[in-house]
């Protein structure tokens, strides 16, 4: 084996031990990472003094410092001296559809971003997406421009699943509408208000399985 076989051999030895000291729910190697592996399982990832907490999307059991304690309490105490205006606390509460409306017609799709992770981080989103599943019926609640069911749907391989997503907004679920994603195949939109004592369109009780 030549010098240089050698040093190859050498430095490929060690990335792969730094690779295995790294566990797969902290790395960000597409070669060791759980999230990209299988589905990532909450409970395993926790926050330690020198981590950075912007690091991953989520982290668990996290308990916060007395010093965050404080914190908190002094940011609820600002917000309680500075309340919304009588004025304003009528209007959005008599129509609170009419400035959802609004948000969404000035956020069409830049405000949120498309949650890649959500099979990663709920394992039973990938179980009933997976192929000959069967039947399945998801509902979401909150739908807004679709930055949930789509992801989701473009990750599907299973014929027989329905999503139903629904938005308190009308201009939310025209943007849902509106997509090139929307396939009526797998996903039905409309507007629905949880307090409603009416189920969305085409649900019963006890159809829901997701």
């Amino acid at each position: 084996m030549s010098l240089s076989d050698q040093s190859t051999v050498e430095n490929h030895s060690s990335t792969d031990i730094a690779i295995e000291q790294i566990p797969p729910h902290r790395s960000h190697d597409p070669s060791n990472n759980l999230k990209r592996s299988d589905p990532f399982q909450f409970g395993s990832r926790y926050l330690l003094p020198e981590d950075n907490p912007y690091e991953f999307n989520a982290w668990d059991h996290v308990e916060p410092s007395p010093e965050d304690l404080i914190r908190f309490e002094s940011q609820i105490e600002v917000q309680k001296v500075t309340p919304v205006s009588e004025f304003d606390r009528i209007r959005f509460n008599t129509e609170p559809e009419k400035w959802w409306n609004k948000f969404y017609a000035n956020n069409t799709s830049n405000f949120f971003k498309d949650r890649k992770w959500l099979q990663q981080e709920f394992p039973i989103l990938k179980e009933v997406t997976q192929k000959n599943s069967g039947s399945r019926v998801l509902l979401e609640v909150g739908a807004g421009a679709g930055n949930t069911c789509f992801p989701i749907l473009r990750g599907n391989e299973n014929d027989d699943l329905m999503i139903h997503a629904c938005d308190f907004s009308q201009k939310a679920v025209d943007l849902i509408r509106e997509s090139e994603a929307y396939d009526e195949t797998h996903i039905h939109a409309e507007v629905w208000d949880v307090s409603s004592p009416n189920l969305p369109l085409g649900l019963e009780e006890g159809s829901v399985d997701v």
